[in-house]
């Protein structure tokens, strides 16, 4: 699936997509306006996420390229290492806030079926006013999907590092599988 001018504002989470080959090109993601959301009596804006994209570990493979994240991910000082803004990502507002578990990019890693290799792909990627950039799924299982869940950041642009970047699982069992001294030998 191609999806080519994509914009969303006000949501719970961008888009999502469960395609065997997925490619989005030029999209626009404001997770939060500061505009009250229209929702039903007894219910908060707080209570719903309010983030970006997340990878899936079920066989998908996905391509993100020239998007824009804007006010996505839950703002915290726990999650202020790329922007420390007052107003960035969303906050716990009840009217204009998002849950403490938003954020712009998530890895669903449930599965011991699929293994994920290099299954995500981004380039091209702006963040403005985010919070919280990374999340793991609220289950945090040792699965294999979570040991082996990474995505290639091509340009460094969701890095920061301004060069091809390889994002990996930060699950403990890892051990630092891909540690190597100086000899290239494993640590």
């Amino acid at each position: 699936m191609e999806v080519i001018g994509y914009e969303s504002h006000d949501v719970r989470l961008s888009i999502e997509s469960l395609s065997s080959g997925f490619w989005i090109d030029s999209m626009t993601a404001v997770c939060r306006t500061g505009n009250s959301l229209g929702l039903p009596s007894h219910a908060y804006a707080n209570r719903l996420e309010g983030s970006g994209f997340y990878w899936y570990d079920t066989g998908q493979s996905h391509i993100i390229t020239n998007a824009k994240f804007v006010n996505c991910g839950y703002r915290s000082e726990k999650f202020n290492q790329y922007d420390t803004s007052p107003t960035r990502g969303c906050g716990d507002d009840p009217e204009t806030g998002c849950t403490d578990y938003s954020t712009v990019f998530g890895f669903l890693t449930h599965s011991d079926e699929f293994t994920p290799e290099v299954m995500q792909g981004t380039k091209n990627i702006e963040f403005s006013d985010c919070g919280r950039r990374f999340r793991f799924t609220k289950d945090l299982d040792d699965t294999v999907s979570g040991r082996g869940q990474n995505w290639l950041d091509v340009d460094g642009t969701v890095s920061g590092l301004g060069e091809a970047t390889l994002i990996a699982s930060g699950l403990p069992s890892t051990d630092f599988w891909w540690g190597v001294d100086d000899e290239g030998r494993r640590c």
